[in-house]
């Protein structure tokens, strides 16, 4: 499977800036906004997804990592298609590409 991983907005360069403010609370009822303006994060295997990959902002996940701790021991046979569609979820309400990058083959 894909390895994962969660990148700050931040600017490349010092001068750089992205325009994009991120504000995600995780402790109470997760909840996140893009420039002032709710997300929608979908429900419990997707808030998890994006809560595991908060916790591991900056290091790679692997995709198998995040079925182990999502679905734990009973993934169903689609999990694979499952996890691509909550990241991909996850990256239109982030800004896309930027904020949520795969790296690996599926």
């Amino acid at each position: 499977m894909d390895a994962m991983y969660v990148t700050h907005p931040a600017p490349r360069n010092e001068g750089e800036r992205t325009g994009l403010h991120l504000d995600v609370r995780v402790l109470g009822a997760v909840e996140a906004a893009r420039d002032g303006v709710p997300l929608t994060l979908g429900g419990q295997k997707q808030r998890a997804i994006l809560g595991i990959l908060l916790a591991n902002i900056g290091r790679h996940v692997s995709a198998d990592e995040i079925v182990d701790e999502v679905w734990r021991d009973a993934p169903p046979p689609s999990v694979k298609v499952s996890l691509h569609s909550y990241v991909s979820r996850l990256r239109a309400q982030f800004g896309g590409k930027e904020a949520l990058r795969r790296r690996g083959s599926a």
